[in-house]
């Protein structure tokens, strides 16, 4: 089967094309964006917002590597939206409402980063773009981050979901923490107190409400979402990539948002680490995408951690495709951090984004 052509064009209505009738898949993908309705204008949603959302949420543990366990609340977004139980309503749902697999791996591998010495969250501004329920932005409150934003497509999932995860999951941090500290003095080191905020709407505009990067590199590389992004290529050229990228020196990019702790003003604008899983699955919302990231990271230490699959069938697309079109605008380099193969779903990669010297 011949894979589909990447993008028809760069602006804001790109969309992606089937080469063959076997891609009927993506052609409807692509006609339903076409349909979809007009974007919501962004907002702040309060942090004590909860206007028709469910009274109690059940919480269940989420168990990870060594022993750490965060919490996930459990939400039906068709109670909550009225639409049938799908993944994907364009520009309805983005899917926020579902714990996916990636968000997971990415909060291990943010652990083993810093294991590593290769990432701290002491004191850094943190951004979490299409977070649903949060848990890499909340690991990020956890080891210390002095601020937190958050962000996803829908209000709803923000009220109904993000907001009392971060809220249960802190008060539970917290709990844990003073059993271990009962007989200490708090420190800097033993509070958990990061000034947390969350924002609603696309990508294409949600940018005019969070911390954005003063400096001309706006003008130079996000104008808009189009102008800032070359044609990627086609898949053929990824696939000829060297398995061997994750036994790379993981030095290569230095370890950007841990050695050199951030001293500028707020007024600087932007965010030390930037945090996305599962929000490649398009081609189509690349453009935007990236032209978010390159307005949001702070040069030039900082860095965005982008957890996704290798590829995403029916959407075309994908984290090697995505690493592709970021390189090509000449800004950012990147490495791969961690790769998930487990047999019986599709490969899965965490890529680390850093400004190239």
């Amino acid at each position: 089967m011949k894979p589909p052509a990447i993008l028809s064009c760069l602006s804001n209505h790109c969309i992606l094309q089937p080469s063959s009738d076997d891609d009927a898949a993506a052609g409807d993908a692509a006609g339903d964006a076409a349909a979809a309705p007009p974007l919501p204008a962004p907002l702040q949603v309060p942090a004590n917002e909860c206007a028709g959302c469910p009274k109690q949420i059940k919480f269940d543990s989420v168990p990870l590597h060594g022993g750490f366990t965060l919490l996930r609340g459990r939400i039906n977004a068709s109670e909550i939206l009225g639409i049938s139980n799908s993944d994907l309503v364009p520009g309805k749902y983005e899917g926020g409402f579902k714990l996916w697999e990636c968000a997971i791996d990415l909060v291990d591998t943010l652990r083993r980063e810093i294991q590593d010495g290769q990432l701290s969250f002491r004191g850094k501004r943190v951004l979490e773009v299409g977070c649903g329920h949060g848990l890499p932005g909340i690991l990020a409150c956890i080891k210390g981050a002095s601020v937190v934003h958050f962000q996803d497509f829908n209000a709803e999932v923000l009220k109904c979901l993000t907001i009392p995860n971060v809220h249960a999951n802190l008060d539970y941090a917290r709990a844990r923490l003073s059993q271990s500290t009962d007989a200490l003095t708090p420190t800097r080191s033993t509070v958990i107190a990061p000034e947390v905020q969350y924002f609603a709407g696309d990508w294409d505009n949600v940018g005019c409400l969070l911390s954005t990067v003063k400096s001309s590199a706006d003008d130079r590389d996000t104008t808009d979402g189009s102008s800032a992004v070359t044609d990627a290529s086609e898949p053929e050229m990824i696939r000829s990539e060297s398995q061997t990228e994750l036994s790379k020196s993981r030095k290569r990019s230095g370890s950007r948002a841990c050695d050199s702790r951030r001293e500028e003003s707020v007024d600087e604008g932007g965010y030390d680490v930037v945090l996305m899983s599962e929000t490649i699955y398009s081609v189509s919302s690349f453009p935007k995408l990236y032209a978010l990231m390159a307005k949001c990271l702070r040069p030039y230490y900082g860095v965005a951690y982008v957890a996704g699959k290798k590829h995403y069938f029916g959407v075309g697309g994908g984290t090697r495709l995505f690493k592709h079109m970021v390189e090509e605008q000449g800004v950012l380099g990147a490495h791969l951090v961690a790769e998930f193969a487990d047999g019986s779903s599709n490969v899965r990669e965490i890529w680390k984004f850093f400004f190239k010297q």
